[in-house]
């Protein structure tokens, strides 16, 4: 017996039992039957809204997954990001960065460099023209590092690791309902391609660079990742460093008294075998059931009693036309590249960050850069505004490799 076969027997038998002398339902009854109504409404809208984005796509087996371009794979995480998962996805992707942080020689170059002192780097939710130039400015303000071998390809690799897998081990365990198979077919594909644009070289870590489809990319990465990890996750005052300073980050928004409360359960998520690695003590049992607890409930109230999201939740904007600067729509602790528009400094969401004590768009000046970023302004601040030639020069090799075979990173077979 279905769950809608269950719920209208449910509701017939209550109905039966409910009805009036006068031939009208009982305000209970009623309200059952609006309910149930609006539960199902919810849960079907929600679904529809997966199978309107499976059918625009036409990945219907794993057979066809193998055709995936670049720019379906951007166009389905980018669907995925900002309606269906926006709060989890960049969570898991925060939480990808902190990951690299367990790994020893990472964090020691990240505090002992310039990417350790005030650097602002931003998640871009835009088309694969976007993408291409953030990855440019990366290989820019790597490519020392690499030349030095303070940065090795091995490094490279796991840090796409990190922000390919955590998002779909994130929405697998805390959101709504996980990601189906061509979603997590499109985030391998699209970092794939990532992952061609940084120069890596996957045949030297996996021993080979063709693979099936974005799963099996996905798979052999995830495999390759264990033996790395053996080598690499040592506990080190570097690493613990970075971390509480991530946890401090994300935790500032709440009210200070229950920011303990709010780190401790940011450790549960974290997982055991990273949590370790920082030397970090492990949450109690009662700490752990109630987090899991919270987040399952949240996955009901999710999934039956919450509609779908009518528009998409941007962080960061599209170049503008005329000056290619962008703007942050989202910030945690400060306002950084967020225009100070009056509905961001007066609207609710503006009242509740000045009740807690929080920054406003508009406030701290021009050190908040509310004039909006470009690209040749990601990376610690003693790089901002340099290698602006470099970084275009980059960004024609980066896209020249994108598209070197079609779109389709999968297109040779071997």
């Amino acid at each position: 017996m279905t769950i809608w076969t269950s719920l209208r027997a449910a509701l017939l038998s209550s109905c039966a039992n409910s009805w009036s002398p006068h031939g009208t339902l009982s305000w209970s009854t009623t309200c059952l039957f609006i309910t149930l109504i609006y539960v199902a409404t919810c849960f079907l809208l929600r679904f529809r809204s997966l199978s309107k984005v499976q059918s625009r796509f036409n990945f219907p087996d794993r057979a066809s997954l193998s055709r995936m371009t670049g720019a379906d794979a951007q166009a389905i995480i980018e669907h995925a990001y900002t309606y269906e998962f926006p709060l989890f996805f960049g969570l898991s992707l925060t939480y990808a960065l902190t990951k690299t942080f367990a790994i020893q020689n990472i964090a020691k170059l990240l505090v002992t460099s310039d990417f350790g002192r005030g650097s602002k780097i931003r998640r871009h939710g835009a088309n694969i023209r976007v993408l291409h130039g953030a990855v440019a400015r990366m290989n820019y303000l790597h490519a020392p590092y690499i030349r030095s071998g303070k940065i090795q390809n091995g490094d490279l690799l796991y840090v796409l690791y990190a922000a390919m897998t955590e998002p779909v081990r994130f929405i697998r365990l805390y959101e709504w309902r996980e990601l189906a198979q061509f979603e997590v077919a499109a985030q391998g594909t699209l970092w794939k391609i990532v992952g061609d644009m940084m120069g890596i070289d996957y045949t030297k870590e996996l021993g080979r660079n063709n693979f099936r489809d974005g799963i099996e990319f996905m798979e052999e990465v995830e495999k390759w990742s264990l033996h790395y990890e053996v080598d690499r996750l040592r506990p080190s005052l570097p690493s613990r460093q970075l971390a509480n300073a991530q946890l401090d980050l994300l935790t500032w928004v709440f009210p200070g008294f229950m920011r303990p409360l709010m780190r401790q359960m940011g450790l549960v998520m974290m997982g055991d075998k990273i949590r370790s690695s920082f030397g970090f003590p492990e949450p109690s049992t009662a700490l752990s059931a109630l987090t899991l607890t919270l987040l399952w409930l949240r996955q009901i109230l999710m999934r039956f009693f919450m509609l779908p999201r009518l528009t998409n939740r941007r962080y960061v904007t599209d170049p503008d036309p005329r000056t290619g600067r962008m703007f942050s729509t989202h910030y945690v602790k400060e306002p950084w590249y967020n225009r100070p528009t009056p509905w961001k400094r007066w609207g609710p969401a503006a009242w509740a960050v000045w009740a807690f004590g929080g920054m406003l768009p508009g406030d701290g000046g021009a050190e908040m850069r509310p004039e909006g970023f470009l690209f040749e302004d990601i990376g610690p601040k003693s790089k901002m505004g340099l290698g602006v030639e470099e970084t275009r020069n980059i960004q024609e090799m980066v896209h020249a490799t994108a598209m070197s075979s079609g779109r389709c990173p999968f297109t040779f077979k071997g």
